[in-house]
């Protein structure tokens, strides 16, 4: 019988992605699993961004923020009512190139 995993899988190194599970080069993974998402569904939240892929809220938001940190999305601020901004994201065009250097050193 074949077990089907509970979390998502990585399409790079095939690792399970549950949450606080950590390797080396695991927000890159993470990144790889969660740019095509957002290329298909722009202008989304972390929030709605981890509900549609099944990655933890926590792991989603580190992955994310090495995405800004490299320029791979484009972020939008939108102020709260309760005060502070919610980020929405839409992929940059060439983040498949620019990521994939990054996941060959993912062992």
């Amino acid at each position: 019988m074949v077990q089907t995993p509970q979390w998502p899988i990585c399409p790079h190194c095939d690792r399970e992605m549950q949450p606080g599970r950590h390797w080396y080069g695991a927000n890159w993974c993470r990144a790889w699993l969660l740019l095509p998402w957002i290329e298909a569904n722009p202008g989304h939240s972390t929030w709605e961004i981890c509900q549609g892929t099944g990655l933890s809220y926590g792991d989603a938001s580190k992955a994310l923020m090495r995405t800004r940190d490299m320029a791979l999305v484009n972020v939008t601020p939108e102020e709260r009512a309760q005060g502070g901004f919610r980020y929405r994201y839409s992929s940059a065009p060439d983040w498949r190139d620019r990521l994939e250097p990054m996941l060959e050193r993912v062992s």
